[in-house]
């Protein structure tokens, strides 16, 4: 059977069990970190979360504005530690093989690998982006919605006068 793999099919299963092993390895090293990450986020999003999007008229803007940054530096804090432990898993730095284990000798080049910062910055901008093309429309529809009517169509009007006495 093995003799009639293609290279496309055993590129394919070197990858699925290349994948299975990055499941089930790490989870002690990397999975203890990425849960902490998890529940430390989960912590400043759902507590401040509510207050922002609730709390309008419950408590005062101070503590709605303090709200507001504490969720965004939550989901910045996640975004951090998540893309880090991804990049490492890329660019494992900071350490060295021996016995067949990754053994870390220095924790600050771990998680400023060489890929990290590109994945942070590559995320950041994209998640300005994407609020931006979210965000422009919104904005310009309740814009166009809190205008008056009767004032726009009277300038148009006024517009269309001055346009025919000239």
């Amino acid at each position: 059977m093995l003799a009639t793999l293609d290279v496309v099919t055993l590129s394919r299963l070197q990858f699925a069990l290349t994948a299975i092993f990055h499941m089930l390895r790490p989870v002690l090293s990397t999975g203890l970190a990425i849960f902490l990450v998890v529940l430390e986020a989960m912590w400043l999003r759902t507590r401040n979360l509510g207050i922002m999007l609730f709390g309008w008229n419950k408590v005062p803007p101070v503590i709605h504005f303090l709200s507001t940054v504490m969720v965004a530096f939550g989901a910045n804090l996640s975004v951090f530690w998540i893309l880090s432990a991804n990049s490492w898993l890329q660019t494992p730095s900071g350490g060295t093989f021996s016995d067949g284990h990754f053994h870390v000798q220095n924790y600050f080049a771990a998680i400023n690998n060489p890929f990290m910062l590109k994945s942070v910055i590559h995320m950041a901008l994209a998640t300005v982006e994407t609020s931006m093309l979210i965000g422009a429309p919104q904005g310009a529809a309740a814009a166009a919605s809190a205008l008056p009517h009767a004032t726009v169509a009277a300038g148009e009007a006024a517009a269309i006068d001055s346009a025919a006495a000239a």
